[in-house]
């Protein structure tokens, strides 16, 4: 196969290049297949392929052995493992630290006045963790801007309003940082986070690379740059791979700019790889609403993009040899289209199991209270909805976390009236112990393709499907609060748009900010016959498309007039489109606003009077 310009690019980077790259790769790319040809290309022995999870590093192992390549396939913390010599992993190290620490407060009645010991708790390992993987240091300033940053909706609430338990806090960071590490030297503790910044804080040897490739790296966060770094040779080379429109892991301290930060840190040479090989041209045209710089391979076949009734989905929708994905933003209403299917006979799963732990989790702590009757179990869990809401209602601008926990309680609910449906129906005694169980049996970490697999975006990132249903609400979230939370919606809309390969389908309506593309290719010679300037030309055959389809839904509509209206597509910087979407909750919205902006201008009256301009 002859390569693209693209590919050809990075091989010969490969093979004779110098200093460090970035290869810049769209969804879809066949990235893990340019990269094990590119191994072949390597004049070293001393390389390793860095992968995101032990999953993928597993696999890259076993195509590099095919080719006969001696590349290692290795995860970042496994490498920052091998640092560490032997140790034992426990997962809930420095939760515990940061218990002991506000147990030992000497004014601890005083510190927790208003706020539960267990709230205190895991916002001070909320700040460690992102302290740790950002490697900042641990001066109130610093620690400010971190958690403003990464819109830390606890912490934020802290420093506003509790600034007697903020700076307790803040001052706790560095005594859990120093006992996390002097636990590490005395008694071999770790938890996940020392195996990426230990090695670092403590300058260890680490293994050395003549040639490190690593995937994944809009995910990256600074401890684990760090790593990677110290393990390159003096005279080595990276190449990083990613997608900076996939950042959507700002919980795990990566953030939309770690792409910039490891070329502005590393100086790399950035090489693109543009050409989506995996989704037809119309999904294209839409990831391109998003993220213009995606192209359809030439050979892409046009595929299939519909809107359709969750009446048409529940009778159409089949597993498929190739995967089919239902794909949606939040949990629960995933859980209760899956069941639905489930009635209906056919077999679906939902992927995630830590997202089942998560909502098991919520029956357990029900199941604790004392007086827990399984007959009650709803009456519980509206109190227990009620008593947390209540507590976090009191952190100003934590409307997203709310969300998400209401996200959890609500499919909570869909499984416990399937539950008992289901104990009904079998004449079966209902208990917490099976309801559990029912529970724990909807989830799976499989890519399964005998099944109808139902994911959030989250989930969904790294897969493919030959037909993908799409959930729309909440996407983009209409909760992001800011430039950087905005930008994150977007990137996890652009997977959801990348994920298949032939078709796919939206329930109910299009994703709110998306226009679906015209039903038939428009040849380039009508633009040259609507108008001699390219740009109104462009504008009109978008006019001219939206204008049949208004009249085709006036015609469905029995002939009853309608006001007519052109779309326009203007692009904004981020931080103007994050504003723009603050209005939309006025009456006009934001497009509204706009035309009541350019309507005030006086030299619009003008052209009004003076027009003669027709774009169709």
């Amino acid at each position: 196969m002859i390569p693209s310009p693209y590919q050809q690019a990075i091989y010969d980077w490969i093979a004779d290049g110098s200093g460090h790259a970035l290869v810049d790769a769209v969804a879809g790319a066949g990235k893990t297949t340019v990269l094990i040809e590119g191994a072949k290309r390597l004049k070293t022995n001393k390389a390793c392929f860095v992968a995101f999870n032990k999953v993928i590093a597993d696999e890259i192992a076993s195509r590099l052995q095919a080719i006969g390549s001696s590349m290692q396939a290795s995860t970042i913390h496994s490498l920052g493992k091998q640092c560490l010599g032997k140790t034992r992993i426990d997962g809930n190290k420095y939760t515990k630290l940061c218990r002991k620490f506000i147990q030992g407060l000497p004014d601890r009645d005083i510190v927790l006045k208003e706020t539960p010991e267990a709230t205190a708790v895991k916002q001070l390992r909320a700040l460690v963790n992102f302290a740790q993987l950002t490697m900042t240091d641990h001066t109130e300033a610093n620690l400010r801007r971190l958690v403003e940053h990464y819109a830390l909706d606890g912490l934020l609430s802290l420093m506003a309003g509790n600034g007697l338990l903020w700076e307790t806090l803040w001052q706790g960071v560095r005594f859990i940082v120093e006992a996390g590490i002097d636990q590490y030297q005395r008694e071999r503790i770790i938890d996940f986070n020392d195996m990426v910044c230990l090695p670092t804080v403590l300058c260890l040897p680490t293994p050395q690379f003549d040639f490190l490739l690593i995937d994944e790296a809009q995910d990256l966060n600074r401890a684990q740059l760090e790593l990677v770094l110290s393990c390159t040779s003096p005279n080595g080379r990276l190449l990083f791979v990613g997608d900076a429109r996939q950042s959507i892991y700002g919980f795990a301290a990566a953030d939309t700019a770690s792409i910039q930060h490891i070329v502005a840190r590393t100086q790399a040479t950035v090489l693109p790889l543009s050409i989506c090989y995996r989704c037809p041209s119309l999904l294209i045209q839409l990831a391109q609403q998003i993220y213009p710089s995606i192209q359809p391979s030439p050979t892409a076949d046009r595929g299939t993009v519909e809107v359709i009734s969750q009446g048409t989905f529940l009778k159409q929708v089949q597993p498929n040899e190739g995967g089919c994905a239902v794909i949606g933003r939040c949990t629960a209403p995933l859980v209760s289209l899956c069941l639905k299917l489930l009635q209906q006979g056919k077999k679906a799963k939902v992927r995630g199991r830590d997202i089942g732990a998560g909502i098991i989790d919520i029956v357990e702590r029900l199941k604790k209270s004392k007086q827990f009757r399984f007959a009650d179990f709803l009456a519980l869990l509206g109190d227990y909805r009620d008593a947390q809401l209540e507590l976090l209602a009191d952190e100003p601008e934590n409307e997203m976390a709310i969300d998400a926990f209401l996200d959890r309680v609500e499919t909570v609910v869909a499984f416990y009236h399937a539950y008992r449906d289901e104990a009904l129906q079998q004449q079966a005694q209902a208990a917490v112990e099976g309801f559990a169980a029912y529970i724990n049996d909807f989830f799976s970490d499989e890519d399964e393709r005998q099944c109808i697999l139902f994911s959030t975006i989250h989930k969904a990132k790294g897969l493919e499907f030959n037909v993908v249903y799409v959930l729309p609400e909440k996407v983009p979230h209409p909760l992001a609060k800011n430039a950087w939370q905005y930008k994150q919606e977007l990137n996890a809309e652009y997977v959801l748009l990348t994920r298949t390969k032939q078709a796919m389908y939206f329930i109910g309506r299009l994703i709110s900010n998306l226009t679906l593309p015209p039903p038939e290719p428009i040849p380039d010679v009508a633009h040259a016959s609507l108008v001699k300037t390219p740009t109104l030309a462009s504008v009109g055959v978008i006019a001219q498309a939206e204008t049949v389809a208004a009249a085709q839904e006036d015609k469905k509509a029995g002939g009853r007039p309608r006001k007519h209206k052109e779309r326009l597509q203007i692009k904004v910087s981020s931080n103007v489109a994050a504003y723009l979407r603050s209005l939309k909750g006025a009456d006009d919205g934001y497009s509204g606003y706009l035309e009541a902006l350019i309507r005030s201008d006086p030299q619009f009256a003008l052209f009004t009077e003076q027009a003669t301009l027709s774009c169709v």
